[in-house]
């Protein structure tokens, strides 16, 4: 494995958490490693918290709510044109 010490960075396949060695993806939190959490939290719980409290459903729904008031403003300012 190359050493990002020396310039080279690691491919992606390459990249693993040095605590636990397993590699980093979105599912186990990038740059989060549950085992070497001191407060044992999830990744779900530590996404929320960095998140403001806000969980996945929660900032879904908020990007779809946008996205009907964007289109209903579209379709409106057509109709007006």
């Amino acid at each position: 494995m190359a050493s990002a010490a020396a310039g080279v960075f690691p491919t992606r396949r390459e990249r693993t958490c040095t605590p636990c060695s397993q590699r980093t993806t979105r599912a186990t939190g990038q740059s989060f490693c549950q085992v070497s959490d001191p407060q044992n939290r999830a990744v779900e719980q530590w996404l929320t918290e960095l998140r403001g409290g806000r969980t996945e459903k929660e900032m879904l729904r908020d990007r779809q709510r946008v996205d009907r008031k964007k289109k209903k403003a579209a379709i409106l300012n057509k109709k007006s044109s």
